[in-house]
């Protein structure tokens, strides 16, 4: 009669902890709402960040995780305005947790490998040493409205391809020499579902007839902005040029 009674008496209790367990219990995050937890936790990364100092202080740490292998990108700070040992647990953090991610996820992304850049100062800052800081509004050409376009091009080369701030930097080569050139580049409106997303963007050629065979050469700068808002929950995007090799990544 004791053991039966004690049976009666612990069934409630053993019902009220498994009630209690799921009132307490989370849902699981979706992938959406841990990619914005990385954004968070880079926004923090940031705030840690200083870059005045001299050259002797500048230095780079290896930022993300790229699902096909290193880092997404370079952050430059400078030693003299930031707690170095602070950032790199901080960093570590962070890739850690965007390895995790993509691993539980199965992201993808480019295989492109990203170099430790070279280190320069700018207004007393640090920063990558090419800037191309002579770069004003006026030098910029504006993305293009490209969604459904079919539009030809003449032909041309790509010597590299870049991107400082909200500038997208091609050097372009091409024969001619006898008439004025232009290129534009659109916006496909054309991109993956992968995090970051990969975006296409087409750059179309106008050789206006040229006939003439010399073979010229000229950067081009394209402020890629507008992108700012369309991937507003992101903090990154990978951009693809249709028919060029490679990408760059637009950081925000």
């Amino acid at each position: 009669m004791f053991t039966e009674r004690l049976l009666v008496l612990c069934v409630p209790l053993m019902v009220a902890c498994s009630d209690s367990d799921n009132a307490t219990g989370q849902e699981p995050l979706s992938e959406t709402q841990e990619r914005e937890g990385l954004v968070s936790m880079r926004a923090e990364i940031e705030t840690i960040v200083g870059l005045s100092g001299p050259l002797s202080t500048c230095r780079s740490i290896a930022l993300g995780a790229k699902p096909c292998g290193g880092p997404w990108q370079y952050l430059v700070y400078s030693t003299a305005q930031t707690d170095s040992v602070l950032l790199v647990e901080k960093v570590a953090e962070y890739n850690a947790r965007e390895a995790d991610i993509n691993a539980r996820y199965g992201s993808i992304s480019d295989c492109m490998l990203v170099v430790e850049p070279p280190l320069g100062l700018s207004d007393g800052q640090c920063a990558v040493a090419d800037l191309g800081s002579g770069i004003t509004r006026n030098d910029t050409l504006l993305l293009v409205d490209g969604v459904g376009v079919d539009a030809k091009s003449d032909p041309f080369d790509v010597g590299s391809v870049r991107i400082v701030g909200d500038v997208l930097m091609i050097e372009v080569r091409y024969g001619g020499g006898c008439a004025e050139h232009s290129f534009t580049l659109l916006d496909t409106g054309i991109a993956t579902k992968s995090i970051p997303p990969q975006h296409r963007l087409r750059l179309v050629h106008d050789g206006r007839g040229d006939a003439c065979e010399a073979y010229l050469s000229r950067e081009l700068f394209f402020d890629i902005s507008p992108l700012r808002k369309l991937y507003s929950s992101l903090d990154r995007v990978v951009i693809l040029i249709e028919g060029i090799e490679g990408s760059a990544l637009y950081t925000f």
